[in-house]
């Protein structure tokens, strides 16, 4: 880390810069201008924008240099980069590597809480996705993240992976830990995304919207997203879905399936949005992809995996897939 401080007259401008010595390269810069009124406080604000703004940074680097590496020669910590890095890409092949991934983190260092945060929140994915069902998944996500959290109650992680896994038990029970995460880092835009869609399910609707701007907010610091650029949006459109504004959510989701188009959760946020906005057609064309996507899916495993808390919302849901054609 480099930096340089230029001063005028009641006011400082600050220069950042995160060096790889190794390479001799530059991998993030910044710059800061601030009046000077209460040093004490210019340096806590800038030091805690640069905490939040270097980390995906790091992760970005770690990821170029461990790409070249073979598996079996990862240690703990560059399994859970190379981890990241698959589960990112949306794809349930790689979703699956990483989890092994992230089991052989855990067992070189069996006091990692972020590994053990990350392992509950691969295998949560795996139900978020439509990929398994949430009675089998949600189990060992949820030892997964209360382990993680009896070896650091301090690591946000480790909050949003038990309120991530809870989403998919008891919605209601999510908002709690998804909160304290980003509480203890409000940069922490995974936990705000989880904060939002836990909300969304529980019904909690004025939270929704809010947390997702501040998803898109922090996109480029998201480390659960850095190939998925449309997730504030594809929980915008479960939201609209949630308050009947259907319209509204099939525009959320078409922007949120342009960034991935591999992503069955934006196909499932466009067939509801569709089917019951009256575009039954293209509601059928979505689910004809999702088809492919999540070959598991079907009307038994809706009803089983579906987490809404309003019998209404549910109903509607149902109703949704029966009008694209689900069986």
């Amino acid at each position: 880390m480099a930096g340089a401080l230029r001063q005028e007259t009641g006011r400082r401008r600050i220069s950042v810069q995160l060096i790889d010595a190794i390479a001799d390269h530059q991998i993030w810069a910044e710059r800061y201008d601030r009046d000077f009124i209460e040093r004490l406080a210019v340096q806590d604000e800038i030091c805690e924008h640069v905490v939040a703004a270097i980390e995906p940074q790091l992760y970005i680097a770690e990821q170029v240099r461990v790409q070249r590496k073979s598996p079996a020669n990862l240690n703990g910590w560059e399994c859970i980069v190379r981890a990241l890095s698959l589960m990112n890409s949306r794809d349930q092949h790689n979703v699956a590597l990483a989890q092994a991934l992230l089991r052989k983190a855990v067992s070189i260092d069996p006091n990692s809480a972020q590994g053990h945060s990350l392992l509950s929140i691969a295998t949560t994915l795996r139900v978020h996705m439509s990929w398994a069902d949430r009675q089998t998944v949600i189990p060992p996500a949820l030892v997964s993240a209360r382990k993680a959290l009896s070896l650091n109650p301090d690591e946000p992680w480790a909050h949003a992976a038990l309120g991530y896994a809870l989403i998919w038990k008891r919605p209601e029970d999510a908002i709690l830990p998804c909160r304290n995460a980003v509480k203890l880092d409000p940069n922490f835009a995974a936990g705000h995304y989880f904060l939002a869609l836990g909300s969304a399910y529980a019904g909690h609707h004025d939270q929704v919207f809010s947390h997702a701007a501040i998803v898109e907010r922090l996109a480029r610091r998201d480390l659960l997203a850095r190939a998925y650029a449309g997730a504030h949006n594809n929980v915008r459109a479960t939201g609209s879905f949630a308050i009947e504004h259907y319209r509204e959510g099939v525009e959320f989701a078409r922007s949120a399936a342009v960034y991935i188009p591999n992503s069955p959760t934006a196909h499932r946020a466009l067939i509801m949005n569709l089917a019951l906005a009256g575009e039954t057609d293209e509601a059928k064309d979505a689910l004809q992809t999702l088809r492919h996507l999540a070959p598991g899916m079907s009307q038994n495993w809706i009803r089983q995996n579906a987490v809404w808390s309003s019998a209404g919302t549910m109903k509607r849901y149902i109703e949704a897939f029966r009008i694209a054609g689900l069986k």
